[in-house]
């Protein structure tokens, strides 16, 4: 479990994403403790009706869902690049029909991890502009999580500010933004803060949760 914040305009409300174990718990009874734990919102990897039925009985809102953006959104092959590109914006219009604008986006992994960033980023641009495009025309924002992926490539894109800075100005709208996780950058040595003071007003949710450097294991 791990909580995080999130930014409104005029208020901070406090809630919880469902990871790990708590998938696996009846959504009930997570909203239930949520509830009596102080917790207001939560974040969802999927939506449907039943699920904002149980969350609102509990007086939980639900706050952001996982974008679909599968690795095929990075694939050469066009006609595999269009169904993806089908595939995220079905996911948005779903989340819209339930009352949810906020999506939570990591981008996806190359099928070859060894080919660096640079070539990840020419294939993301032959596809995000659109989904962008589409949340940005109905009202919806796209957060992205700086998680670099997994050691020894580190392969997704948009975890530091060289990057981000990239991907902004092939989708300059304002929809399109950071789910800010200040442990990723920390991981990374990337100054959280200074991060801030360039990119907050693109920042669309927040993570928190500890963070620790285990020296033994460096």
């Amino acid at each position: 479990m791990f909580l995080r914040t999130m930014t409104r305009r005029s208020k901070m409300k406090v809630g919880i994403r469902t990871t790990g174990r708590l998938n696996g718990m009846p959504f009930d009874e997570v909203c239930r403790w949520m509830a009596a734990n102080g917790f207001e919102t939560i974040d969802v990897p999927n939506i449907n009706g039943d699920m904002v039925k149980t969350a609102s009985s509990h007086g939980v809102g639900i706050c952001q869902v996982d974008l679909v953006a599968g690795s095929d959104l990075l694939s050469d092959d066009t006609d595999k690049q269009k169904q993806a590109i089908q595939a995220s914006i079905a996911s948005i219009q779903n989340a819209i029909d339930h009352g949810v604008k906020n999506m939570f986006y990591v981008a996806p992994a190359p099928a070859d991890p060894s080919q660096g960033r640079a070539a990840t980023f020419e294939q993301w641009k032959r596809t995000m502009p659109a989904i962008v495009d589409f949340a940005d025309s109905n009202g919806a924002t796209l957060a992205l999580e700086g998680w670099p992926g997994g050691s020894p490539h580190f392969d997704r894109i948009g975890a530091n500010p060289e990057m981000l800075r990239a991907m902004f100005e092939v989708c300059p709208s304002e929809a399109f933004g950071i789910n800010y996780d200040p442990s990723h950058l920390i991981r990374l040595g990337v100054d959280h803060l200074r991060m801030l003071e360039e990119f907050g007003h693109r920042v669309h949710h927040v993570h928190a949760k500890d963070t620790k450097f285990d020296s033994e294991a460096l």
